[in-house]
């Protein structure tokens, strides 16, 4: 006859510290309950997920290229630009060696932000003096073809 012997198995879980309930089970009661409880909640998920991805994503809006506030301004813009042009047809620039002569576009010697409509501000230009004014800042600013937006004390 065989003698009964005990064994005392401690749970697997680190840091649990509680008896198993028979030596072939690595988990207390608590453990195990709480295994059971994740695997059906991972279950879950993966099904989820799986549900996510079979759906079809629905395109996004795509931006507006232009706000219609800004429409109606540049609107307002563009008739102000063909009458300026047709109001100063020579650049006023002269840039040595580069200029065309007409006028192509006005420059906004203050800048476009606050003074985009004001007329007052707008150099006429050709192109080519005016890539040269927006290459050369410093030498536009000696000329007096453009105004620092920092300093409000200067007059055109």
């Amino acid at each position: 006859m065989r003698a009964n012997r005990s064994y005392i198995k401690i749970c697997q879980t680190s840091g649990c510290g509680n008896y198993t309930r028979s030596p072939i089970v690595d988990y207390c009661a608590s453990c195990e309950t709480a295994i059971r409880k994740n695997k059906r909640q991972q279950i879950k998920d993966d099904q989820k997920r799986q549900q996510n991805f079979s759906k079809k994503m629905e395109p996004r809006a795509k931006p507006k290229p232009v706000s219609e506030k800004r429409k109606v301004i540049n609107q307002e813009y563009f008739k102000l630009v063909d009458q300026f042009k047709k109001d100063n047809p020579n650049c006023n620039a002269r840039i040595n060696n580069f200029c065309t002569g007409a006028t192509d576009d006005p420059h906004h010697s203050r800048g476009r932000g606050a003074y985009l409509l004001d007329v007052s501000t707008w150099i006429p230009v050709c192109r080519s003096c005016h890539n040269y004014i927006e290459q050369h800042p410093l030498d536009a600013q000696k000329r007096g073809l453009s105004f620092s937006r920092l300093s409000t004390n200067e007059t055109i």
